[in-house]
């Protein structure tokens, strides 16, 4: 474990404690939910599963296509839906 991630543990566990580090996840939840979503908790959960959807589809096909450049193709290419499209989801961010 790297230097910062034993200090977080420390704040965490020693400092702090779980109670408080999970108030501060929850705070930060609902401002994110409040500035970003009205206040549609939902609404930002579906933007997070859409995301965390494409990160693991893209960690497949950097996958694929380096299997597929290393057997000597020279050009490879996958085709992807869009699943989370800022300018359609209204997200800022």
């Amino acid at each position: 474990m790297g230097i910062g991630g034993l200090g977080f543990k420390v704040l965490c566990d020693q400092k702090r404690g779980r109670t408080w580090m999970q108030e501060i996840g929850k705070r930060g939840f609902r401002a994110t939910v409040d500035r970003y979503f009205d206040g549609d908790s939902a609404a930002y959960l579906r933007v997070q599963r859409a995301r965390a959807w494409e990160h693991g589809v893209g960690g497949f096909v950097d996958r694929v296509l380096q299997e597929r450049l290393d057997k000597g193709e020279r050009i490879a290419s996958v085709e992807l839906p869009v699943v989370c499209d800022p300018e359609e989801d209204g997200v800022p961010f």
